[in-house]
């Protein structure tokens, strides 16, 4: 009912014709045939192969190394699905040219290209998951408001410089005004009663724009990229457009499709060969299941209550359909419903990316320096949108912590003892660091550097000199750990990254292959390094 509803909404939004519907219809008629094809012919591949792929992820799920002649077998398999797989990504990406094409220049303007859509997700990632500068400056008042006025106090310099830092080159002449604009703004807003707050919060976005005089945004488009090629490809779609325009029922709901067991072999093999890679001890294999069984509880959380969003949706949706393939435009009651429905439903997998922000960073935790050298573990521009406002508000706090901690460490040492500073600079500096950095990784090495620099060009310095700049070291301090530190999305060398993990974690094939990794390490010699 809900796709059915998503298929036609966008239809709706390009205000198709019922001649460019059923031109559309055809192409996407062809498409189907393909993608139905692509089926078959993996269905075929995994009947011919099915005894020599699972050989190989049996060997491997018990450490050992399969038969040479059946792995080649099995790796046959998986690069002829691999083959498949881009046939038919490049098939969707020509269908989807082709309804293109079909379309008015007015109408294919509402929908976002690739080019479009990765210059979206690199502003996200400027401006912390936020489409424009304002936005982001809002979700940081509305985190800031939570705190305590002497956790305010610790991070305020810290997150002005932040913000500070997006708007102009910090070595810019105009930068120390702009950060003090930006402060005396955190200032006034944090001093202001809830109640004025919430009244001024529909607009605070424009009048921070004009405040700090920031560039217009630019309109975002209705269609995303990533909406678009899902209705390209969704079997519904064609179905729809041949009926749009008239007066007719919702079509009946189509059987669940059978199960890709190619793809499911496949995803097992992935897994336990990764797990095999990363030579995981018995310990973190145990910690790894426990984890992925956690995440997998909370996605199945997270179907249901989708479902049951639906499902108390149905019958206004009902009507709705019954408007929306005539081609009928939406009373205000109706285009209030959508919304609401589609604001319900994004919470709902927001929760779900909140949560699994927080099971990555386990994984992460999981693993030894060695191993977590391999994944890029910076969080996507998209899931960083997900966040909410009391999350924002989590992660204040804890910087506030983290300075409130730093403070302490460097009054503790700046006044000591010359001779036993400049002897044990490093080791402290190192003591202090291990809560916060993984030791021995390059990171903590970078941080132990710049922190012991930033404390030595302070050291002994008298209080009237020192205290007028201590929010500002303190803050480069908390930079070379990590915090306040300025976001970036350059692509990564790495094999693995966020999504990967995530994709291990919610797979069923992980608890399943782990259990079965696991059931001879009580009685036989342990999987990996011990």
């Amino acid at each position: 009912m809900w796709e059915d509803t998503k298929v036609l909404h966008l239809a709706s939004v390009l205000q198709l014709s019922q001649t460019q519907a059923q031109q559309i219809a055809q192409v996407l008629d062809a498409l189907q045939q393909q993608i139905s094809q692509s089926k078959t012919v993996r269905r075929q591949l995994w009947q011919a192969n099915w005894e020599s792929i699972s050989t190989v992820v049996n060997a491997w799920i018990a450490d050992q190394q399969p038969d040479p002649q059946v792995k080649t077998q099995a790796d046959t398999a998986a690069q002829q699905a691999q083959a498949q797989d881009d046939a038919l990504a490049a098939a969707i990406d020509t269908a989807a040219a082709q309804v293109r094409s079909l379309l008015s220049d007015q109408q294919d303007g509402l929908i976002e290209t690739m080019d479009d859509a990765e210059v979206r997700e690199e502003r996200m990632a400027l401006f912390g998951g936020h489409a424009s500068l304002a936005d982001y400056v809002v979700a940081e008042l509305d985190a800031q408001r939570s705190l305590m006025m002497d956790e305010y106090e610790l991070i305020r310099v810290g997150a002005a410089a932040e913000v500070a830092r997006k708007i102009v080159d910090p070595r810019s002449n105009d930068y120390p005004v702009v950060e003090d604009a930006v402060l005396r703004l955190f200032d006034q807003v944090n001093d202001v009663s809830d109640q004025d707050y919430a009244a001024a919060r529909t607009g605070l976005a424009d009048q921070i724009r004009t405040y700090l005089n920031l560039p217009p945004d630019d309109a975002a488009l209705p269609v995303k990229y990533g909406e678009f090629i899902d209705w390209v490809k969704s079997p519904r779609t064609p179905k729809y457009l041949k009926i749009y325009g008239t007066v007719a029922q919702p079509l009946p709901a189509e059987a669940p499709a059978p199960e890709d067991e190619l793809g499911k072999a496949l995803k097992s093999a992935q897994i336990v060969s990764l797990i095999n890679d990363l030579q995981f001890t018995v310990p973190q294999l145990r910690q790894l299941l426990s984890l992925a069984t956690e995440a997998q509880t909370d996605r199945n959380t997270s179907e249901t209550n989708e479902a049951q969003i639906i499902a108390s949706a149905t019958p206004p949706l009902t009507t709705l359909l019954g408007t929306l393939i005539a081609a009928r435009p939406m009373d205000e009651q109706a285009a209030w419903f959508l919304s609401d429905t589609e604001r319900k439903l994004q919470e709902n997998e927001d929760e779900l990316t909140q949560v699994m922000i927080e099971h990555v960073d386990a994984a992460a935790r999981i693993m030894t320096p060695a191993q977590a050298q391999y994944v890029d573990w910076r969080v996507p521009p998209a899931v960083v949108a997900a966040r909410s406002a009391k999350n924002r508000a989590e992660e204040r706090v804890r910087q506030s912590e983290v300075m409130r901690d730093a403070v302490e460490f460097v009054d503790s040492i700046r006044n000591i003892n010359r001779t036993w500073f400049f002897r044990a600079r490093y080791d402290k500096v190192g003591e202090f660091l291990e809560e916060y950095i993984q030791p021995g990784t390059q990171e903590f090495l970078d941080a132990q550097e710049g922190i012991v620099q930033e404390i030595t060009s302070v050291f002994r310095m008298a209080t009237e000199k020192w205290e007028p700049i201590k929010p500002a070291v303190m803050t480069r301090i908390l930079e070379h750990m990590g915090q306040f530190r300025e976001t970036t999305w350059e692509p990564s060398d790495l094999p693995l990254d966020w999504y990967a993990i995530q994709d291990v974690l919610l797979s069923a094939e992980t608890s399943s292959a782990l259990d079965q990794m696991l059931r001879p390490a009580a009685t036989t010699a342990p999987v990996g390094t011990q």
